[in-house]
C-alpha cells in the first residue's frame, strides 16, 4: 500500500469460519481498504491446521489489528463469541458498529467509509446490509412460485411461508425486512440485550435475529456498500437433509413469529415444493430435484409423527451461511 489506511475506531469486524483457507483473502481485502476497522476478530472453528499455516505467513497489513479466537463450530455460537469479546474489552468501548462478514467475502476499498456514512445518515438505522455482486437484481418471480408462497414481486420481503426474497438496493439506503448475513452490520447497542440464537443448526440465524430486533429500528441495504461474494463450494452438500432442515427452520419461525409467519403458509409452500421438485425430477432426471423432494417429504413425515422438526441436525450443519 502506498500509505497507511485510516483506522475507523467506531467499527469492529467479526468473521466466523470453519473454512480456514478462505480467511486470509478476506483479511487482505480488508487491509487494502482506504479505512480499516478498529479490530478484526476471527472466530475460528476450522477443523484443519490450514488457518494456522496461513496465520504464520503474516502477510496481512501491520495497520490491521487481528485477534483470533478458537472455539467449537456453530455459526450463531461463533457470532456470539465475537460479540462477547468486543463488549468485554475496554479498548473497544468506542466501537459502536459491529460488522459481520462471511469468510468468502471480499470488500470494496471504500467499504468502511461508506458503512460509517450510512449509519451517520440515518439515526434509526440498527441493521445494515451490503450489495453483493451476485444478488442485487430482483428477477421476475414465476406465477407458480408466487402461488406457492415461495417468492414475491417485492424484494427484501419476508413471506408468510417463512421464505424471504433477496433485497435490492436502489439509491442510497433502501428499507428492507431483512438483509443477508454474508455482510451485515449492527449498532452495538443491539447486543446489550440480544444475541444470535445458538439453537439454530444451519441456515437462517441472520433472518431470525433480524426479525427479533425489528422493533428497535430500521433495517436497510445500501447501494454504496459493496462486496464480492465468492460463494465457496466447500461444505455445500446434503441437499435432502438441508431442505428438511430448512422446512423445520421456517416452521420454527411460524412458532416464534406468528404475526409474521403462518404455519398454514409454511405447509402450503412445502406441499407445493414437494410437487414441483417431483415433477422437475421426472422431466429433467436431475437427482438434486429428487433429493429436494425427499427432504420436504422427510420433514412432513417427522411433523405428522410428532417428532422434533425445528432443530434438525444435518451433516456439516455448522457451515457458515452464505
Amino acid at each position: 500500500m502506498s500509505s497507511s489506511p485510516n483506522i475507523v475506531g467506531r467499527v469492529a469486524l467479526i468473521t466466523c469460519t470453519i473454512r480456514g483457507q478462505l480467511v486470509h483473502q478476506l483479511l487482505q481485502s480488508v487491509s487494502r481498504c482506504k479505512s480499516v476497522p478498529r479490530v478484526v476478530v476471527v472466530i475460528d472453528a476450522s477443523p484443519s491446521p490450514v488457518i494456522d499455516r496461513t496465520w504464520d505467513e503474516k502477510q496481512v497489513s501491520d495497520d490491521l489489528k487481528v485477534v483470533r479466537i478458537r472455539t467449537s463450530p456453530g455459526l450463531p455460537h461463533q457470532r456470539n463469541i465475537g460479540i462477547d469479546y468486543i463488549l468485554s474489552e475496554p479498548e473497544y468501548h468506542e466501537c459502536d458498529i459491529v460488522t459481520f462478514l462471511d469468510d468468502d467475502v471480499v470488500v470494496a476499498e471504500d467499504f468502511f467509509e461508506e458503512l460509517v456514512a450510512a449509519f451517520n445518515s440515518e439515526k434509526n438505522l440498527v441493521c445494515l446490509g451490503a450489495v453483493s455482486d451476485l444478488h442485487n437484481t430482483h428477477h421476475k418471480s414465476p406465477l407458480m412460485l408466487r402461488v406457492a408462497k415461495v417468492s414475491s414481486r417485492n424484494p427484501g420481503e419476508v413471506l408468510s411461508s417463512g421464505f424471504a426474497t433477496p433485497p435490492v438496493a436502489k439509491s442510497g439506503l433502501t428499507k428492507s425486512h431483512w438483509v443477508p448475513g454474508l455482510a451485515m452490520s449492527f449498532r452495538k447497542m443491539v447486543f446489550q440485550s440480544h444475541r444470535f440464537n445458538d439453537q439454530i443448526a444451519f441456515y437462517g440465524e441472520d433472518l431470525e435475529f433480524q426479525l427479533r430486533i425489528s422493533h428497535l429500528g430500521i433495517t436497510a441495504i445500501s447501494s454504496r456498500l459493496r462486496v464480492t461474494h465468492r460463494q465457496s463450494p466447500l461444505m455445500r452438500d446434503a441437499v435432502r437433509a438441508s431442505w428438511a432442515y430448512s422446512d423445520g427452520f421456517r416452521w420454527s419461525l411460524a412458532s416464534n413469529f406468528p404475526k409474521k409467519v403462518k404455519k398454514k403458509s409454511v405447509l402450503w409452500a412445502i406441499a407445493w415444493l414437494l410437487i414441483l421438485e417431483s415433477f422437475a425430477f421426472l422431466r429433467y432426471r436431475n437427482r438434486s430435484h429428487l433429493e429436494a423432494a425427499f427432504g420436504h417429504f422427510d420433514f412432513l413425515c417427522r411433523l405428522f409423527r410428532g417428532e422434533e422438526v425445528e432443530k434438525l441436525r444435518v451433516s456439516d450443519s455448522n457451515t457458515p451461511s452464505c
